[in-house]
């Protein structure tokens, strides 16, 4: 269990802050957020759950603990963005959760699938 609070804890640092970010962009900003905006803020996004993969595979847990630790922490941060967007009365979009769990499973089995070793020269 402690793998995969590490994992989702590592994966939250990372992408949290960037949905918040983009969130308070979202509310300040009249309209869409410009692409150079929302394209850097939501590989970082993604970029958290990759992180959360490593974290576990330090933990020496394996990859169903890398997988869930990614599905939750982009669910978690799937679920804030529906809370804010029926907080402002915008369409909501509930597939986006799933959708962004499987991402996140995706993404954090990436991090924790090792290195390829190094060849011989």
């Amino acid at each position: 269990m402690r793998p995969l609070l590490v994992g989702v804890a590592a994966a939250l640092a990372v992408a949290l802050p960037a949905a918040l970010f983009a969130a308070v962009l979202d509310a300040v900003v009249d309209g869409d957020l410009p692409n150079p905006v929302t394209v850097p803020l939501a590989l970082v996004v993604l970029a958290g759950a990759v992180v959360g993969g490593w974290a576990v595979r330090r933990q020496g847990a394996g990859p169903v603990h890398a997988a869930l630790a990614g599905a939750v922490a982009l669910a978690l941060v799937a679920g804030l963005v529906l809370l804010r967007r029926a907080a402002a009365d915008d369409d909501l979009a509930p597939a986006l959760v799933p959708a962004q769990a499987a991402l996140g499973a995706l993404l954090a089995l990436a991090g924790w699938a090792p290195a390829a070793p190094a060849r011989p020269d």
